[in-house]
């Protein structure tokens, strides 16, 4: 399991152990869909195909009923 995967699963396990509804994407693009309507995005910054503050960027311009007003939370393993 790679390192992105391994960090992705455990807090998936995480938050659903604390009662969370969690969706898991490998990459930005897979969670900009039509009926993209969480509570919560927790993204890294370091993402195969684009950073996670770029992604963060695309959230926030939607409009309020699109997803926009979301609340946001990145993380990086990056040192």
């Amino acid at each position: 399991m790679d390192g992105q995967k391994h960090v992705r699963s455990a807090l998936t396990g995480f938050l659903s152990g604390l009662g969370s509804i969690v969706r898991e994407r490998a990459n930005a693009d897979d969670v900009m869909t039509p009926r993209f309507q969480p509570d919560l995005v927790l993204s890294d910054i370091a993402m195969p195909d684009k950073d996670g503050i770029e992604l963060l960027r695309e959230i926030g311009s939607l409009g309020p009923s699109e997803g926009g007003k979301v609340a946001l939370i990145v993380i990086t393993g990056l040192s």
